[in-house]
């Protein structure tokens, strides 16, 4: 036993969370009944919301009529099911029908938000690779459904230019003014007015399209999408989450923020998002927070992507779904912990979610041998593998085989310093589902803007477990 860790409270082992994932196969009918047995598998798009009346936590994620899934803890998923009663709803169908090859059979990323006591679903339907795009309203009184059809909230068609998907509400804190954002490649992000009487777009808004969020630059291949917009209150921002690259390789996930709902959205180098052609590098935009990662021996976590945001007794939870770097034929859910750091921007844990919390970690089980990634710009591997980094117990240090020093700034805040670069971020107890066991986890961002991740390896440790 290693007393160093005393008093430290890790979670327990959660179980095989991602069970099956490694044996999807192309088959349909395959991915829909590993998503019964496991509910973490099979997801696409998984939005996360809690239902305030029950406490129970919800995804809901592409598929036929929109899947539904529940949590009591955002650890164990339990399947529910489709939450509208149409795999594709007709007037949906119909207006997105391309081809005998390209007919929609399901809905794409819903996303489920409580307005007033009634429970509204705005759901997107398209086909691969077109503009001729359809994203509706359904509503129920229940968050599981079923939901009812209410409208077409904006359609676009080959000639547009935007597309149609991929609908996220968000509310002015101050006004209570409603607005929905969308978008995907081509004219990039949107935002349009909703009234909040009928969750329906709001009569003589104007333009037509709505109001540019964030464009990609044409010397990039300008994948984006998936956009999700979130007030803190604790730092006065609203932040603009987007996915880039493709969802079946290389997805990753930015953010930029604005002190006004509609923008300008800025990354933190103060580069606005909102330009088509710019002078910065196209991939260097946005700060990255999620990446493609491979620690030590595990197979890897690739595409992953398309997140949901979920405030809860003052913590944040990000969801997104990822797919196996050796099995890319599914996407697999995961639900992550996330902090703002000390200059308002967000930060991701390495690690699945196992119900970790911030405590005060000691700088004397800090040190050790960890397993670390920085989220740089593509280098052309699918995933990012982990280097070792070397905290000493003389506060020296090595990163990416450069000499310095590392310190506890607070109890569970910590800087390092190598050559020209230092880096701050905060270090959680985890236990880590993907091999590692229980862990320090650690999530920083560096002086250059990269953030990195890493993971402490703990061979040997005996902790107390916080379910008992």
């Amino acid at each position: 036993m290693e007393d160093r860790y005393d008093g430290i409270h890790f979670p327990a082992d959660p179980g095989p969370l991602f069970d099956g994932v490694l044996e999807v196969d192309s088959r349909h009918a395959n991915r829909e009944e590993l998503g019964r047995q496991n509910a973490t598998l099979a997801t696409h798009d998984p939005h996360l919301f809690r239902d305030e009346k029950t406490g129970m936590y919800y995804t809901s994620a592409s598929g036929p009529g929109g899947i539904l899934r529940r949590s009591k803890d955002l650890v164990h998923w339990e399947y529910v099911g489709k939450g509208l009663r149409y795999d594709a709803p007709p007037e949906a169908k119909k207006w997105t029908y391309y081809s005998e090859e390209y007919q929609a059979g399901s809905v794409w990323a819903p996303e489920v938000t409580c307005v007033g006591g009634e429970y509204r679903m705005y759901y997107s339907v398209s086909t691969f690779g077109h503009r001729l795009s359809y994203i509706g309203l359904a509503v129920s009184d229940r968050p599981e459904g079923p939901y009812e059809e209410r409208g077409a909230v904006i359609k676009t068609t080959e000639e547009s230019p935007v597309n149609a998907i991929d609908p996220n509400l968000v509310i002015d804190h101050e006004t209570g003014a409603h607005y929905l954002n969308y978008g995907s490649f081509w004219g990039g992000i949107r935002q349009i007015r909703i009234d909040p009487a009928t969750g329906l777009r709001l009569e003589g808004d104007e333009p037509e399209y709505g109001r540019e969020l964030w464009k990609r630059s044409h010397r990039a291949d300008r994948a984006i999408e998936g956009a999700l917009e979130v007030y803190n209150p604790d730092t006065g921002y609203y932040y603009l989450f987007v996915s880039y690259d493709s969802t079946l390789t290389d997805y990753n996930i930015r953010v930029a923020r604005s002190r006004k709902i509609q923008g300008p959205f800025v990354d933190h180098r103060g580069v606005p998002v909102s330009h088509t052609h710019t002078a910065e590098n196209p991939d260097a935009v946005g700060l990255k927070i999620v990446d493609c990662v491979q620690f030590g021996s595990h197979f890897g976590w690739a595409a992953a992507g398309h997140n949901g945001i979920l405030r809860a007794d003052g913590h944040y939870y990000i969801s997104y779904h990822t797919r196996a770097k050796a099995n890319l034929k599914c996407a697999a859910q995961q639900i992550h912990w996330m902090i703002f750091d000390r200059e308002g921007w967000p930060l991701v844990s390495p690690c699945q979610y196992s119900g970790e919390a911030l405590q005060k970690i000691e700088a004397s089980a800090m040190a050790g041998t960890y397993e670390r990634v920085v989220l740089g710009p593509p280098d052309g591997a699918l995933c990012r593998q982990s280097e070792p980094m070397e905290l000493k117990e003389d506060g020296s240090c090595t990163v990416d085989g450069t000499e310095g020093s590392w310190r506890m700034v607070s109890d569970y805040e910590f800087e390092l310093c190598a050559g020209r670069l230092t880096e701050r971020g905060y270090v959680l107890a985890s236990y880590d589902v993907d091999g590692f066991g229980r862990t320090l986890a650690l999530t920083a961002r560096r002086s250059d803007g990269l953030c990195t991740w890493a993971k402490k390896r703990m061979e040997g440790c005996v902790c107390a477990g916080i379910n008992g």
